[in-house]
């Protein structure tokens, strides 16, 4: 039997900021510290995302999907993966 995964990581699409927009977020956005998603903050030389994709792939999990907003999208950790 194969396990699989989908990561929603939240946010907004297309997130303008203004009020108009949030009816497209996900209930919550992903909490940040000095401006970086608390998953993309480094946990003993790795982002947290890193660890929860590789302990998934140790336990035999796959495939693995990334649901992201645009902003996360295109940062370098995601696309690392």
């Amino acid at each position: 039997m194969q396990v699989g995964a989908v990561l929603v990581l939240g946010g907004c699409v297309g997130d303008d900021g203004s009020q108009s927009s949030m009816p497209n977020c996900f209930p919550r956005a992903i909490p940040s510290f000095f401006g970086v998603p608390a998953i993309m903050l480094d946990l003993l030389g790795e982002p947290i995302l890193y660890r929860i994709v590789e302990n998934l792939r140790k336990s035999g999990v796959g495939p693995i999907f990334l649901v992201t907003d645009d902003v996360l999208a295109n940062h370098a950790t995601v696309r690392a993966i």
